[in-house]
């Protein structure tokens, strides 16, 4: 029998590797958007059409956020502590301008009694400085970075107020 540590382990590898394939996806499809809308940013992507939002960097730079996008189905019933299922594609245009659900979590560091959050917190927060077809040239690739956020697998979340795109976007990176 397996001991815990690699059960997890196993589970975070995976969710690693589901997370990268939908943000490289995206990434890679922005290619094939369309400038329909100078007000919001819509990229194609495998899984179907995302509309996101426009935002400011620190340094006046004008970039394009798509958040809180499914990578698996939610882990609830029976998926509960199982490997992350990928998402099937949607029908429409998904709305990728919310917040990113939190994970079910206690703050041991601020001596957090309540437990926040949900089970439902699969999603992806993805940042570019390209817009629509801005990114389809092969000379025209930007570095991808994965960033996850602190918390020791404990607490913390992906939410823009604390760990925010404004300060690496101002360089030609998708986040």
């Amino acid at each position: 029998m397996p001991n815990r540590f690699y059960l997890t382990s196993d589970l975070r590898k995976m969710t690693m590797s589901t997370a990268t394939l939908v943000t490289l996806s995206v990434v890679i499809t922005l290619c094939t958007s369309d400038a329909r809308s100078e007000k919001q940013p819509v990229v194609q992507t495998p899984l179907g059409e995302a509309a996101g939002y426009y935002m400011q960097t620190r340094g006046g730079r004008q970039i394009s956020a798509f958040t809180a996008i499914p990578y698996a189905i939610p882990p609830l019933g029976d998926l509960r502590f199982k490997a992350p299922v990928p998402i099937a594609p949607w029908q429409g245009i998904l709305n990728a301008t919310s917040v990113s659900p939190v994970c079910v979590q206690k703050n041991p560091y601020i001596r957090q009694k309540d437990i926040v959050g949900q089970e439902d917190c699969l999603y992806l927060n993805i940042y570019t400085p390209k817009t629509n077809n801005d990114i389809g040239e092969e000379n025209n690739l930007l570095p991808v970075m994965l960033f996850l956020h602190g918390g020791g697998w404990m607490c913390g979340d992906a939410t823009t107020d604390m760990y925010g795109p404004q300060f690496l976007l101002d360089r030609d990176v998708i986040l």
